[in-house]
C-alpha cells in the first residue's frame, strides 16, 4: 500500500521519536469483500483502508491498530464485523478488544480494569461457533489468557462507562505445564497455529516459553476447542480484595441469566438490553473462570530445553 504520510504528523512523530519509528508500519492486512482491509501505524497516527488507491477518505485506526509498531496486536473479520485486540492510546495504557464496522453496534471491553487485562500481549484470535476467541499473555503476571465474546453481542451502556461494552466478555487461563509433584509451567504464549481438524477433534497448537528468569525452554501443547469452549460454562472465580487469594464463586451467589452467556428470543432476556442490573455487575467484576484450559493428552507434545 503507498501512502504518504502527512508532514503535520511526521514534524510532530520527529520530535518525539526516530526516523524509523515515524514510518507506516503495517499491523493488520486482512481479505475483505473481495479486497483487502489495511492498517498501518502512519507515523503514531494509525489509519485503515478498505482500498488500495488513494480514494475517499482513510478509516480511522483508532482501536483497530497501534501507535506504535511495537504494540502486539490482533485482527479478523467474521460476519462482516472486524473484530480487534490493541490499544487505543500512545501509551499503550488502554487495553481493548473492540467490534467495529458491521452492522452490529460497536462495542469494547471496560476501560482501566485490571480483572479484565493488566498489560495484555495479544498473540490471535480465531473464530469457532458463535464466539471470537482471543489469545493472549499477561506480561505483569506471566500467564496466558484465553478470553471470548460472542460475535451478535449487542452489549449494554453499563452505569461505570461511557461507551457500549461487551457483556459477554469471559477469560480463562491457558495451562501448558509439564505434569508432576510439581508442575512445570511454561508461562509465555508466543503464537498459535489455526483451527486444525485432527482425528474428529478442532484442535489448536500454542507455542510457549519460560519466562526470563526462568530455566529457559519451550513447548508446544494443543488443546481442543471443545474442552476450551467447557471451560466458560464452569465455575467463576473471584477475588474478594486485592490481598486476598483468588477462590471460587459458589453456584449460588450466581446470578441468573448466567452471566457471560447468550440472550435467547423468546425468553424473558430475549437481547443484552433486558439483563437486570445484577447481571452487568457481575459480569463487570468476574470475568475470570475457575478452571484453567486442560492441555490435550495432559502432556506437552513437544518439549525443547535450554531454547526460547
Amino acid at each position: 500500500m503507498y501512502h504518504v504520510i502527512p508532514s503535520k504528523y511526521l514534524g510532530k512523530c520527529y520530535n518525539e521519536n526516530t526516523v524509523e519509528e515515524c514510518r507506516n508500519y503495517i499491523k493488520v492486512l486482512l481479505s475483505h469483500d473481495g479486497g483487502l482491509f489495511v492498517c498501518g501505524t502512519n507515523a503514531f497516527n494509525p489509519l485503515c483502508r478498505d482500498t488500495l488507491e488513494l480514494v475517499g477518505e482513510p478509516i480511522s485506526g483508532m482501536a483497530r491498530c497501534p501507535y506504535d509498531p511495537k504494540h502486539a496486536n490482533v485482527a479478523l473479520f467474521a460476519e462482516g464485523s472486524l473484530f480487534t485486540g490493541t490499544v487505543t492510546d500512545f501509551l499503550a495504557i488502554d487495553a481493548v478488544i473492540y467490534r467495529s464496522l458491521g452492522e452490529s453496534p460497536a462495542l469494547r471491553t471496560i476501560k482501566h480494569d485490571s480483572k479484565w487485562f493488566r498489560e495484555p500481549y495479544f498473540v490471535s484470535a480465531v473464530e469457532w461457533g458463535p464466539h471470537i476467541y482471543f489469545f493472549f499473555r499477561e506480561m505483569a503476571m506471566e500467564f496466558n489468557y484465553l478470553e471470548k465474546v460472542r460475535k451478535k453481542n449487542t452489549g449494554r451502556d453499563l452505569r461505570c462507562c461511557s461507551k457500549r461494552q461487551w457483556t459477554s466478555f469471559l477469560k480463562a487461563r491457558l495451562n501448558c505445564s509439564i505434569p508432576g509433584d510439581s508442575h512445570f509451567y511454561f508461562n509465555l504464549l508466543q503464537s498459535t497455529s489455526p483451527i486444525i481438524r485432527m482425528q474428529g477433534r478442532d484442535v489448536i497448537l500454542g507455542v510457549f516459553s519460560t519466562p526470563s528468569n526462568s530455566i529457559p525452554g519451550s513447548a508446544v501443547c494443543a488443546f481442543d476447542m471443545q474442552q476450551l469452549a467447557r471451560v466458560f460454562e464452569g465455575r467463576f472465580k473471584e477475588q474478594k480484595s486485592p490481598e486476598s487469594i483468588w477462590t471460587p464463586v459458589p453456584d449460588e451467589l450466581v446470578p441468573k441469566p448466567r452471566p457471560g452467556g447468550c440472550a435467547v428470543q423468546g425468553s424473558r432476556f430475549s437481547s443484552s438490553n433486558t439483563l437486570p442490573d445484577e447481571v452487568l455487575n457481575f459480569i463487570k467484576t468476574h470475568p475470570l473462570m475457575d478452571e484453567a484450559v486442560p492441555l490435550l493428552g495432559h502432556r506437552p507434545w513437544i518439549v525443547k530445553t535450554m531454547v526460547r
